[in-house]
Protein backbone atom coordinates (compact mmCIF):
# COMPACT_ATOMS: atom_id res chain seq x y z
CA UNK A 1 0.00 0.00 0.00
CA UNK A 2 2.72 2.23 1.00
CA UNK A 3 4.24 1.75 -2.07
CA UNK A 4 1.91 3.74 -4.48
CA UNK A 5 2.04 7.21 -2.15
CA UNK A 6 6.03 6.98 -2.66
CA UNK A 7 5.23 7.17 -6.14
CA UNK A 8 3.10 9.78 -6.54
CA UNK A 9 5.15 11.65 -3.64
CA UNK A 10 8.06 10.88 -6.01
CA UNK A 11 6.66 12.34 -9.57
CA UNK A 12 4.61 15.29 -7.78
CA UNK A 13 8.62 16.04 -6.57
CA UNK A 14 9.96 15.10 -9.72
CA UNK A 15 7.06 17.45 -11.57
CA UNK A 16 7.86 20.36 -9.23
CA UNK A 17 11.98 20.08 -10.32
CA UNK A 18 11.13 20.28 -14.07
CA UNK A 19 8.49 23.27 -13.21
CA UNK A 20 11.27 25.28 -11.57
CA UNK A 21 13.66 25.02 -14.23
CA UNK A 22 10.98 25.57 -16.59
CA UNK A 23 10.14 29.00 -14.93
CA UNK A 24 14.40 29.40 -14.35
CA UNK A 25 14.71 29.19 -18.09
CA UNK A 26 11.95 31.39 -18.63
CA UNK A 27 13.29 34.08 -16.37
CA UNK A 28 16.82 33.76 -18.22
CA UNK A 29 15.35 34.11 -21.38
CA UNK A 30 12.95 36.92 -20.49
CA UNK A 31 16.07 38.89 -18.91
CA UNK A 32 18.09 38.65 -22.29
CA UNK A 33 15.32 39.94 -24.17
CA UNK A 34 14.51 42.89 -21.89
CA UNK A 35 18.44 43.77 -22.45
CA UNK A 36 17.99 43.61 -26.25
CA UNK A 37 14.77 45.35 -26.25
CA UNK A 38 16.22 48.40 -23.91
CA UNK A 39 19.39 48.20 -26.13
CA UNK A 40 17.32 48.64 -29.83
CA UNK A 41 14.98 50.93 -28.21
CA UNK A 42 17.09 53.28 -26.60
CA UNK A 43 20.66 53.26 -29.18
CA UNK A 44 20.30 55.37 -32.46
CA UNK A 45 21.48 54.26 -35.35
CA UNK A 46 23.65 56.98 -36.96
CA UNK A 47 25.31 54.23 -39.71
CA UNK A 48 22.24 53.35 -41.70
CA UNK A 49 20.99 56.58 -43.05
CA UNK A 50 16.97 56.62 -42.00
CA UNK A 51 14.51 58.65 -42.62
CA UNK A 52 13.04 60.75 -39.86
CA UNK A 53 9.76 58.74 -39.07
CA UNK A 54 11.91 55.89 -38.30
CA UNK A 55 12.61 57.45 -34.91
CA UNK A 56 9.12 57.55 -34.01
CA UNK A 57 8.70 54.07 -35.73
CA UNK A 58 11.70 52.45 -33.69
CA UNK A 59 10.47 52.31 -30.33
CA UNK A 60 6.94 51.13 -30.56
CA UNK A 61 8.07 48.58 -33.33
CA UNK A 62 10.70 47.23 -30.56
CA UNK A 63 7.80 47.33 -27.28
CA UNK A 64 5.82 45.10 -29.84
CA UNK A 65 8.38 42.44 -30.82
CA UNK A 66 9.40 42.79 -27.06
CA UNK A 67 5.18 41.83 -26.16
CA UNK A 68 5.18 39.06 -28.82
CA UNK A 69 8.33 37.51 -27.63
CA UNK A 70 7.26 37.72 -24.20
CA UNK A 71 3.79 36.07 -24.80
CA UNK A 72 5.22 33.27 -26.90
CA UNK A 73 7.54 32.54 -23.94
CA UNK A 74 4.92 32.58 -21.40
CA UNK A 75 3.05 29.98 -23.76
CA UNK A 76 5.87 27.51 -24.31
CA UNK A 77 6.73 27.54 -20.87
CA UNK A 78 3.15 26.89 -19.09
CA UNK A 79 1.16 25.27 -21.69
CA UNK A 80 3.62 23.10 -23.85
CA UNK A 81 4.10 19.90 -22.22
CA UNK A 82 7.83 18.41 -23.29
CA UNK A 83 8.29 16.86 -20.43
CA UNK A 84 6.32 13.35 -20.11
CA UNK A 85 7.43 12.00 -16.40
Amino acid sequence: MGGGNWRRASSAAFTGSIMRERLASAIVRLGIATLIAWIFATTSLPIIPAPKWFAYVQVPVVIFVFLCYVGKLLIDTFFYDRYKP
